[in-house]
């Protein structure tokens, strides 16, 4: 135990970029719909909502793509956490293609409530890789040619 604290705390003094999460943008150019009345799983006693996500934009949404949860009127039962404490579902493909749609499951628990969703798309910004390590006796001078 006393190894793996001492090895996390090397990289994040090493590698700050090791604890750094991924920054994630909306989409406002996709429609996404799903049923007014979810289905119920007698097996697992859960709700179930077939969410399409459908790209109405000019261009190919191209990288990780997943489905923010901003408010649900059910608690979601298959839902991952960010950093922030936001729900999402990662989509299932790694593309949209213009006018391309894909499905993706939402799964919640029962309650005594109106079914209602909001919800946003949200692509995965690319990282520009350029991170500048310098040591403490060490400084960076950025300047602007005028040619």
């Amino acid at each position: 135990m006393k190894l793996l604290i001492f090895t996390l705390l090397i990289c994040s003094v090493l590698f700050p970029s090791f604890w750094a999460s991924a920054e994630f943008q909306n989409i406002d150019d996709v429609s996404i719909s799903y049923p007014s009345r979810p289905a119920f799983d007698r097996a697992n006693r859960e709700l179930v909502a077939n969410i399409t996500v459908t790209n109405d934009s000019a261009n190919e949404l191209q990288g990780q793509l997943r489905l923010l949860i901003m408010a649900a009127s059910h608690p979601i039962n298959n839902a991952e956490l960010d950093e922030a404490g936001n729900q999402f579902i990662m989509l299932p493909v790694e593309s949209l293609d213009v006018g391309e749609s894909t499905t993706v499951e939402l799964r919640m628990a029962m309650a005594r409530a109106r079914f209602s969703l909001s919800l946003a798309l949200q692509i995965q910004l690319e990282d520009s890789g350029a991170i500048l390590d310098l040591l403490d006796n060490q400084i960076a001078i950025f300047y602007q040619r005028e040619d």
